[in-house]
């Protein structure tokens, strides 16, 4: 991964020396989305959520500058944002709450060992977004118009914060103490680089002299990273949207 992302980084510079006749475009952007965390059996994770996906959040802020070739055709982006994604794993279930509902007195649950009921993770990232797009329609000084391409998303961790329940079923409840050992088990292994890869599809337009909108569609993911490196295995990105305002300096 390193070396693709070498790699990506090398293709910018030789594109940008390519296209000194134009002035970048920058566009500032906000960037959400849906995915999938697949879990693993893990004893971090509750025995109900061994390998099961959990469905996730996430959102970008940040800025790029857009560098087109001589011949417009090809549209290079890089630049700097940050990233937030929430994920959760949960012990019980909407059926668990019937269960209990009619079987108040059935004693507590011997077997049921784990401390927590409820866990909740918010990781925040410094990402690198790089893209290349082919433009579709083309006009000249002007936006795109049209265009697809593919991202490349290095993110770099800053924090993870897992925001833990306590089991109240569970006897002896977890302790303090307990709880904050906990948290740094679920933190150590945070994945620190994570990369997403994805195709997408562009809408750009003017609304006012330099000024235009940008629109991005990312409707799933080639390749992302498991988010931590013990109790979860992979991710998979199902849904992204991308909007922007954009400032051309070649009009």
């Amino acid at each position: 991964m390193k070396k693709l992302l070498s790699a990506a980084c090398f293709i910018l510079l030789a594109i940008a020396a390519s296209a000194q006749k134009n002035l970048p475009r920058i566009e500032l952007y906000a960037a959400p989305g849906l995915f999938f965390e697949q879990l693993n059996s893990d004893a971090l994770v509750p025995k109900k959520e061994h390998n099961h996906s959990r469905l996730g959040d996430d959102v970008s802020f940040g800025a790029v500058a857009t560098i087109a070739t001589n011949s417009s055709r090809w549209l290079f982006k890089g630049g700097l944002g940050l990233k937030q994604m929430h994920y959760s794993m949960a012990k019980y279930n909407l059926g668990d709450f019937f269960v209990d509902l009619f079987l108040f007195d059935a004693g507590p649950r011997a077997s049921d060992t784990f401390a927590l009921s409820y866990v909740r993770f918010t990781n925040n990232y410094v990402e690198v977004p790089l893209s290349a797009a082919y433009a579709i329609t083309r006009r000249h000084k002007g936006l795109p118009g049209l265009a697809v391409g593919i991202n490349i998303r290095p993110a770099f961790l800053l924090n993870s914060n897992p925001d833990l329940r306590v089991d109240s079923f569970v006897s002896p409840r977890a302790s303090p103490q307990t709880v904050s050992a906990l948290r740094k088990l679920y933190t150590k292994d945070a994945t620190k680089t994570i990369v997403t890869v994805e195709p997408y599809f562009e809408g750009s337009f003017f609304v006012y002299q330099r000024l235009g909108l940008v629109m991005q569609l990312r409707p799933f993911t080639f390749y992302s990273s498991k988010l931590n490196g013990k109790f979860t295995a992979g991710t998979q990105g199902i849904l992204g949207y991308t909007f922007g305002v954009i400032y051309d300096f070649n009009r």
